[in-house]
């Protein structure tokens, strides 16, 4: 998987864990309360399996020397 797919899947997980707590907090509406819960756990499942999965550099700007504390 490359870097960019990876990025854009971990933005979708953060959405779902974010969505799940906005849906498990309203007031509202009693389906959406219980449909936070499963939006909730498949977020924090998608972002376990992606830390979990190799990331192929896609030639960016991540070569030696170019990380924290590069020239130190």
């Amino acid at each position: 998987m490359t870097r960019r797919m990876t990025s854009r899947l971990y933005m979708g997980a953060n959405a779902f864990i974010l969505g799940g707590f906005v849906a498990l907090c309203q007031p509202v509406s009693v389906w959406l309360y219980s449909a936070g819960f499963p939006v909730l756990v498949a977020g924090v499942v998608l972002h376990i399996v992606l830390d979990h999965v190799p990331v192929k550099h896609d030639g960016g700007d991540d070569g030696p020397g170019s990380g924290a504390g590069a020239g130190v």
